[in-house]
């Protein structure tokens, strides 16, 4: 199966969803300035369910990965 990636919704040149579930951080320019490289991120629990962090503008978000994925691939 070849994995697909779509932006996620609000999140569009920040992060990335693919068909196996998987999150990205894309390549960007930080807002002080450093080079962030492009990397999958680690995801954490909480009770079942497998979830992600997101930032964007300083502010943080936790978002449910089965959630992301339905929406995007759904």
């Amino acid at each position: 199966m070849e994995e697909l990636w779509k932006d996620i919704e609000s999140y569009e040149g920040y992060y990335q969803i693919s068909n196996m579930k998987r999150i990205k951080s894309l390549e960007r320019i930080s807002n002080n300035g450093k080079l962030l490289r492009e990397k999958i991120l680690k995801n954490s629990k909480h009770g079942n369910y497998e979830i992600v962090w997101l930032s964007k503008d300083g502010k943080q978000k936790l978002f449910y990965i089965d959630r992301l994925y339905y929406q995007h691939f759904k």
